[in-house]
């Protein structure tokens, strides 16, 4: 069964108690701090009911031929597979990407395979080049490292695209380098610190966040930015 994003949003309002900083949420659906991620739900649900992507959002079961949502459907094949990342590309792009922070775990795999890429390609080279094109299609890295030789290693490894600035907010991370006198989460003077083009330099600091999140491109554009 298809829902609509309004019978989502309907779901919601189940007379569920929702407290944010000691004050009831009347309704999860409309409050500033939970709206947006049930708005980007419900235009998920409704990207499956529009001419344009429902075919790529939703599939008919084989013994009812009833509509479902793909991201429920069990894969049994590569084309399956192939399917649900049709289905999740299909949602970023229309909502513009998201904002996450995985695991360290998690990148420590991800670099696993892009360092064994020779041995993936003694087995299949088409895992390699699934590698190349899906990490650097997909994957980009903050500057919340710590030190010069932890940004001098990422900028020597990562291409220049695929990062952008970060920092926790200057206190975060309570101390002070020894080494050097300066606040650990001031990690723009370690940016500064390359060499970098004007261009490269704009491209980190913001050209880059711009173009992954072109929602936010847009609302600083319309802000005159």
């Amino acid at each position: 069964m298809l829902r609509t994003g309004e019978e989502y949003r309907e779901s919601l309002r189940d007379g569920r108690q929702v407290w944010i900083n000691g004050e009831k949420v009347r309704d999860v659906t409309a409050h500033p701090s939970i709206k947006p991620i049930v708005d980007v739900r419900a235009r998920i649900y409704d990207m499956a009911h529009e001419e344009a992507t429902a075919d790529v959002m939703s599939y008919r079961d084989g013994d009812t031929n009833e509509a479902n949502n793909i991201a429920y459907k069990p894969p049994k094949s590569r084309e399956d597979w192939d399917d649900k990342r049709r289905f999740v590309d299909a949602i970023l792009k229309d909502i513009g990407g998201v904002v996450t922070r995985v695991g360290d775990e998690t990148i420590g795999e991800v670099w696993s395979l892009w360092d064994g890429k020779e041995v993936l390609n003694e087995i299949d080279p088409q895992w390699s080049r699934n590698v190349e094109s899906h990490v650097m299609q997909n994957v980009f890295f903050d500057t919340c490292v710590y030190h010069q030789p932890g940004i001098d290693l990422l900028f020597e490894v990562i291409d220049i695209d695929n990062i952008l600035f970060g920092s926790e907010m200057v206190g975060a991370v309570r101390g002070i380098d020894p080494q050097t006198g300066q606040y650990f989460d001031d990690t723009k003077r370690y940016v500064d610190a390359l060499a970098l083009s004007d261009t490269d330099r704009r491209k980190v600091f913001e050209g880059n966040a711009r173009r992954v999140y072109p929602r936010l491109d847009a609302t600083l554009k319309a802000r005159g930015l």
